[in-house]
């Protein structure tokens, strides 16, 4: 394939667009660099790859934050007594989003955390704190 196309997903072809600056720091530069040559890409094939990647990862947490809300909106509606409780309800929620949170916690994923809690912030809702 040349350089103005390449293999799209699901075998299809994609024809690249016009370039456009991207500013990076330097050390990052120099580390994209060392990592793009050590799998034989060049910069900018690299950071494309990069990018084409992070797409599963945000259809990954728009399921959770669906799951979040939908979770959230059981909540309500038994504090609101529109539905029978049964017991352990509340902590069944509760114990679940603290479940993922661990999960992103002990991978060492904090970054993630805080685009979750920016994502559910961005939709109007207030993110879940500890209380220590």
């Amino acid at each position: 394939m040349n350089e103005r196309g390449r293999q799209g997903r699901g075998g299809g072809s994609r024809t690249l667009a016009k370039p456009f600056p991207l500013r990076l720091y330097t050390d990052q530069k120099d580390e994209y660099e060392r990592r793009a040559k050590l799998v034989g890409r060049s910069l900018t094939a690299y950071i494309r790859d990069r990018l084409d990647a992070e797409d599963p990862v945000l259809e990954v947490l728009e399921g959770m934050l669906d799951a979040i809300r939908e979770i959230e909106q059981r909540l309500d509606g038994l504090e609101s007594g529109g539905g029978k409780a049964s017991p352990g309800s509340d902590a069944i929620g509760v114990e679940t989003l603290m479940l993922l949170r661990q999960l992103l916690i002990v991978s060492n994923r904090k970054k993630d955390i805080d685009m979750v809690k920016g994502e559910i912030k961005r939709h109007g809702l207030t993110p879940w704190e500890p209380q220590n």
